[in-house]
């Protein structure tokens, strides 16, 4: 099969439980938005960001490395999961004793209860990493998403019936918790882990060198993506923080339903086709391309739709998260360009890179969000420069691996990002035409009639440039190849 059927056939399902779960998904968060308060969602914002790191030391490249190297044996998974499974138990310990550092700084004893609640999440990820990369190494897509899928539907239902009794953030805390349970136990279910007597810890070192700077990627890529939340916590509040969090989930709700389709998908079947970089250079060309006719249009529509979609999906209480969500969404484009780069540096082995380029972009965004809370003090303002910064992210991180990876030419593979600059723009004129002679005040009619305009100008502009068949083969699966 080629890479693109392989890429398709994935991608197919994938799409299909992904977007199943997502009405799912939206429907939660209206739920959950109207039931619990900014301050209540601040609080457990503030902890998760810690969870988050332990997650990442706890993974340490170590899925990225089993799916990268196919000579890893059955004994190899079974020593790398007895591996994964004592690093959980040492770092659950580790970080209920910092519960009184946590509580500490945000000054909150509340806390001090929520932190060994939640150690026991951190331990039960740890042990799914192995048996839930092993699925993704022999492509067993559809089995990944009944997985994701059955796990987010039951635990949305746990949260929104803890919510409705009455149990505040705690709703949101013992979610994760039964999240965490079902999808191991689910994971360990359709990807038993083949038993031995001995364990190969020399496993280690052989798959070293390439998940150490994925790792240390992933670090980097955790503080440029987390810093964010802490400091605003600290000191801007937890009401803030919870208008914060909503406008960038809501943000990044596009990338990860639209994006996240093809990067699971991307690095297991690119990495079988690693020795020839011409294929995939064209490939990921094409797939750049038709991100951005994505992306781009999507973007302003979001823009201009702010206001309907904030109080639609969350109710007024949350009138303050508007704003920033505006700013944002001018990163929606960028960022799911970029989603699909790290499967790329992945790919051809260049974890090195992909560190270097993890740290650039960290960087940079911890200037932009420091000097929003520190200079302009609110979240809108770290809103406008976090974008600033994506978009200057997004240049270096293409220069890294166009250029300076696949020795080609910058200039010729950001043009693919032409034809969804042109139609973004046609549909930007005509949202401007919207916005300044229709006012309409049901939301609900408002935010229908601007995404009739856009969607129409956009299938018509695919027909004008020629684009449409183009984009309808790559984002469909025929029969055959499903």
């Amino acid at each position: 099969m080629s890479i693109k059927n392989e890429i398709r056939s994935g991608v197919f399902y994938t799409f299909i439980f992904r977007y199943t779960g997502v009405a799912g998904q939206i429907l939660t968060t209206a739920v959950l938005a109207r039931l619990l308060t900014p301050n209540e969602f601040g609080v457990v914002v503030a902890v998760f960001v810690f969870v988050s790191f332990f997650q990442l030391i706890s993974d340490s490249g170590l899925a990225a490395a089993i799916i990268q190297k196919k000579s890893l044996s059955d004994r190899d998974i079974f020593s790398l999961f007895i591996i994964t499974i004592i690093l959980g138990v040492f770092l659950a310990v580790i970080f209920i004793l910092s519960a009184p550092v946590v509580a500490g700084f945000y000054n909150n004893p509340e806390y001090l209860k929520i932190v060994p609640l939640l150690s026991i999440s951190l331990f039960l990820y740890s042990a799914h990493i192995v048996p839930s990369a092993a699925l993704y190494r022999d492509k067993r897509f559809k089995a990944v998403g009944i997985a994701n899928f059955s796990v987010q539907i039951l635990s949305s239902l746990f949260a929104i019936y803890l919510a409705w009794k009455g149990y505040s953030y705690y709703s949101l805390v013992y979610q994760a918790i039964f999240q965490s349970v079902i999808r191991f136990i689910i994971v360990i279910w359709i990807s038993p882990i083949k038993m031995y007597k001995e364990i190969n810890f020399s496993v280690v070192k052989e798959i070293f060198n390439y998940s150490i700077f994925k790792f240390l990627y992933d670090v980097v890529q955790y503080f440029s993506r987390s810093l964010d939340s802490i400091l605003i916590g600290k000191y801007l509040g937890a009401i803030p923080l919870g208008y914060y969090d909503k406008a960038y989930k809501l943000m990044l709700m596009p990338v990860s339903n639209l994006a996240d389709v093809i990067s699971p998908v991307l690095h297991p079947v690119m990495s079988a086709h690693q020795d020839n970089q011409e294929l995939i250079y064209n490939f990921y060309k094409k797939l750049t391309k038709f991100l951005a006719i994505i992306g781009i249009p999507l973007t302003v529509f979001l823009f201009f739709s702010a206001e309907e979609i904030i109080r639609i999906f969350f109710g007024d209480q949350w009138f303050g998260s508007i704003q920033a969500f505006k700013f944002l969404a001018l990163a929606i484009w960028p960022q799911m360009i970029l989603s699909s780069s790290g499967s790329i540096f992945l790919t051809l082995n260049k974890t090195n890179y992909m560190f270097l380029s993890g740290l650039l972009s960290t960087l940079t965004l911890i200037i932009a969000f420091t000097a929003g809370i520190f200079i302009l003090k609110s979240i809108e303002g770290i809103a406008l420069y976090i974008t600033i910064a994506i978009l200057i992210n997004l240049f270096q991180v293409y220069y890294l691996i166009i250029v300076k990876i696949m020795k080609g030419s910058l200039l010729d593979f950001l043009s693919s990002l032409k034809t969804g600059f042109i139609i973004g723009f046609i549909i930007l004129i005509f949202s401007l035409i919207l916005a300044n002679t229709i006012h309409i005040n049901n939301v609900i009619l408002s935010v229908s009639v601007k995404l009739g305009v856009s969607l129409s100008v956009f299938l018509i502009m695919l027909v004008i440039l020629k684009e449409l068949k183009n984009f309808i083969a790559i984002a469909s699966v025929s029969k055959k190849e499903s």
